[in-house]
């Protein structure tokens, strides 16, 4: 029976004892104003880095939709999660549907990209991955787990299928 916190981009689905700590390490002040926005419309072509992050972006942003209203079968998981990913994000939601849970991110949550290296069509990722979140009953909206801050740092790999970027793997440690 299915009784512990799905992870978020760290082991979507692989349920692990972690370190909590304060952050990965590194600069949170260079980072860019999220609210910031680009004072031009000229459409720019990414880079290759640029896309692989994107496709990781995506992938947690959806990961997030589908873990609070748990379905396996939904479409945006084969555009976004190959392999691994794919497979363990489905089991998860299966799991989770099954035991009426659904799982939320916090305001704390955060991934930030430390490295990124590209070798033909794969892609691998180092993260410092900033989960904050809680499990809950998906009928009643109960807490079934409370709302926690877990810090690790994550490599995801990535694959290029027909032109497009998709998680394949995440390993956490």
């Amino acid at each position: 029976r299915w009784s512990s916190r799905p992870r978020i981009g760290v082991g979507l689905f692989i349920f692990v004892l972690v370190l909590v700590v304060s952050d990965c390490g590194g600069d949170d002040d260079a980072k860019a104003d999220p609210d910031e926005r680009p004072t031009s419309t000229t459409t720019t072509t990414l880079s290759p880095e640029q896309e692989v992050e994107q496709a990781y972006r995506d992938f947690v942003a959806m990961t997030q939709s589908v873990l609070l209203a748990p379905d396996p079968t939904h479409p945006e998981i084969a555009a976004l999660a190959t392999a691994d990913a794919r497979a363990n994000l489905e089991r998860t939601l299966e799991a989770m549907q099954a035991d009426g849970r659904s799982f939320r991110t916090g305001q704390r949550d955060k991934q930030t990209i430390l490295s990124n290296s590209i070798s033909g069509d794969t892609a691998t990722l180092s993260v410092c991955d900033v989960e904050h979140s809680g499990v809950y009953d998906a009928a009643t909206a109960t807490e079934v787990e409370p709302m926690r801050v877990v810090t690790q740092l994550i490599d995801v790999t990535l694959r290029r299928e027909a032109g497009v970027w998709k998680v394949s793997f995440v390993q956490d440690y």
